[in-house]
């Protein structure tokens, strides 16, 4: 639903249709954050790859920055919670039994991808 309703916000021509957009969706990857940390647990999180991302994260931020007007600690916000949700569902793959590992964390991926064009 959150999905949905960030969708739709996106596709209204009104002042706060982004910003609701931004919230319905910051909320959603929030549940998929704690849903892919209790995957991975916290043993299983690679520093490294929580490094690239959170650098990733940084000069794309620092790139939009002088664009992004009042939408500045949202869009800041916003990134921080779907890098965090990328690290943790990359962390589901060392997990030799679950089903659908790599098909969450390339979802996870995806999510990065298409909210950086």
């Amino acid at each position: 639903a959150l999905g949905w309703i960030g969708d739709v916000s996106l596709m209204v021509n009104h002042p706060m249709a982004f910003p609701l957009g931004i919230l319905a969706f910051l909320i959603n990857h929030i549940f998929y954050s704690t849903i892919f940390y209790r995957l991975a647990g916290r043993l299983k999180l690679n520093t490294t790859a929580g490094l690239l991302i959170a650098v990733y994260v940084a000069v794309f931020c620092i790139i939009l920055w002088p664009s992004l007007g009042y939408l500045k600690i949202p869009v800041v916000v916003y990134s921080l919670v779907i890098g965090s949700m990328f690290w943790f569902a990359l962390g589901i793959p060392a997990m030799a039994n679950h089903r659908g590992k790599y098909i969450i964390a390339a979802g996870a991926a995806l999510f990065v991808l298409s909210d950086s064009v």
